[in-house]
């Protein structure tokens, strides 16, 4: 599949969904103004594992870190600075997913778990954040994503460095859950300075949005 960039990001339309990964000025006001047939839901992310049902008339910035919807137009937004958007459609379901995944995120399993809970045959898309060589750990968090894994720690681990995106793969491939496809969309959010990066820019970095629609 071919993503194409644009002034904000980068977009790919499928038959029934659309999905957009943000770069740095993927405001929310940037993207209403862009985007003006959607309605846009965030939420306050907090680095959990929560998940919950967005409709166009809840509330905004719910405590939670990913949202699904089964409504038409109701853009599910991931905020992002390092860590993993995951954006997810189900066809068989008309149903789409939105998930924020930072290294804790990876250790409580938000991604498999979100996915097993709301069914099957997903279409998964994976977005820019920081990776294998920008991605420095210590051993608390080193053992703490050991445990959420398969894999031996020499598969993702290496010269202090963690490959994040491997673990997730291997806890997709061990999810019930069944895909159709798994895209990826990869660039080093640390090195590449059209993308936010907390891990370069400590507090003065900002977010960008990425999202999925139904349409």
């Amino acid at each position: 599949m071919i993503f194409q960039e644009t002034e904000l990001g980068f977009e790919y339309k499928g038959p029934n969904h659309f999905v957009f990964f943000g770069k740095k000025n993927s405001s929310i006001e940037n993207l209403k103004n862009f985007y003006p047939q959607f309605t846009f839901k965030a939420l306050w992310q907090v680095h959990g594992n929560n998940l919950i049902n967005s409709i166009a008339d809840s509330e905004n910035n719910q405590k939670a870190d990913a949202q699904w919807t089964e409504e038409k137009n109701l853009a599910l937004i991931s905020k992002s600075a390092d860590c993993i958007p995951v954006l997810a459609y189900c066809q068989k379901l008309n149903r789409i997913l939105a998930i924020h995944a930072g290294w804790r995120g990876v250790q409580n399993k938000i991604i498999p778990n979100s996915l097993q809970e709301l069914g099957s045959s997903w279409d998964l898309y994976i977005g820019p954040h920081i990776t294998k060589n920008s991605f420095e750990i210590g051993n608390d968090c080193l053992n703490l994503l050991a445990e959420c894994t398969q894999l031996n720690i020499s598969d993702w681990f290496f010269d202090g460095k963690a490959d994040l995106l491997k673990i997730v793969i291997d806890q997709i491939k061990e999810s019930p859950a069944s895909f159709n496809s798994v895209n990826e969309l990869i660039f080093d959010t640390k090195t590449d300075l059209r993308f936010h990066s907390h891990r370069r820019d400590q507090n003065k970095a900002g977010r960008q949005n990425s999202f999925i629609v139904l349409i």
